[in-house]
């Protein structure tokens, strides 16, 4: 909640290393296993899915013994989608590293905000159609770039069977990043009642000085969404809030004018284009980064005051 309060920019950089934090005491094997138990009903392709990130889970391996599986450690996921429907499967999985999402749709580049593990890498159509292993092999070295996997690790790729897109025939295979590191022992242990999804005393014990640490995680995969109001609409604070890490900006309906909210959203969008160019140089992307928008509708409500007696 970041619409009051005297510093909703710290709030809101602070709520993201919690979760960076939290992500690194997660079981994955536990947590993959849980998810494809609940789901009762499996559609056409979604074993597909559910596959590749069942292998990103094998290859992210604790190999140092720290208790975490962190950027040197990790897998790395690429998926081609038009939609951004076979982008959003895979997180519904939970994949243990990120998802590098190749797209042409800019709508679609905005929606990876909202997407569990997801991170946009925008390519023309044409471009993806003419030469999808070269566009894959981009991605892979632009998340090299950006430290989201080490040389040596693997990749899981997502694509379609007879087309690049993998949202409606989809396989996946396996490349490696580079030349691949040696083989050694798998830690895994069956986790199957004893510690349950907890690995590490991040799961239980997350402090102050634990969270303002360096984080030792390739990408945060948990997305922030901070509501904008009074003590963050100004342009300068939501410029401070994308560099503090929000991925979707929430306007209430439930208070004040379509009018006001506009004047809001003109000035939200300003602060993106002028931190997508920032980040878009800074970072070396083939594309401007963008943020996504949600708009929660007031619905039918009674609001009460004091209840007389407390009776009626």
């Amino acid at each position: 909640e970041t619409a009051n309060g005297i510093d909703p920019a710290n709030a809101c950089a602070t709520m993201a290393r919690i979760v960076a934090n939290a992500e690194l005491g997660v079981d994955a094997h536990y947590t993959f296993r849980h998810l494809v138990h609940q789901s009762k009903h499996v559609a056409k392709y979604h074993s597909v899915f559910m596959g590749a990130v069942r292998d990103t889970v094998v290859f992210s391996q604790d190999s140092d013994g720290d208790g975490v599986v962190d950027a040197k450690e990790g897998a790395l996921l690429i998926v081609l989608t038009e939609t951004g429907t076979a982008a959003d499967l895979l997180s519904k999985y939970r994949p243990p590293c990120p998802m590098v999402v190749v797209t042409p749709s800019p709508a679609v580049a905005r929606q990876t905000n909202t997407g569990f593990a997801q991170y946009p890498f925008v390519v023309a159509v044409e471009q993806i159609r003419a030469n999808a292993v070269g566009v894959i092999d981009q991605a892979l070295a632009w998340a090299t770039e950006q430290g989201m996997v080490a040389p040596g690790k693997k990749a899981v790729v997502v694509t379609g069977n007879t087309q690049p897109f993998a949202d409606s025939d989809p396989r996946f295979y396996t490349i490696v990043n580079g030349a691949e590191e040696a083989a050694g022992v798998s830690d895994y242990s069956d986790p199957e009642g004893s510690k349950n999804g907890i690995l590490t005393m991040r799961s239980t014990n997350i402090k102050l000085d634990l969270i303002r640490n360096d984080i030792p995680t390739s990408a945060r995969a948990t997305k922030i969404f901070c509501t904008l109001g009074p003590a963050c609409w100004e342009e300068d604070q939501l410029c401070d809030l994308l560099d503090a890490g929000l991925g979707v900006a929430r306007f209430n309906f439930s208070h004040g004018d379509h009018a006001g909210h506009q004047q809001v959203l003109d000035r939200f969008r300003s602060a993106c284009t002028k931190k997508g160019m920032e980040m878009k140089e800074k970072l070396g992307l083939t594309h401007q980064p963008k943020w996504a928008c949600l708009l929660d509708t007031k619905g039918p409500e009674i609001r009460t005051a004091m209840l007389r007696d407390g009776k009626d």
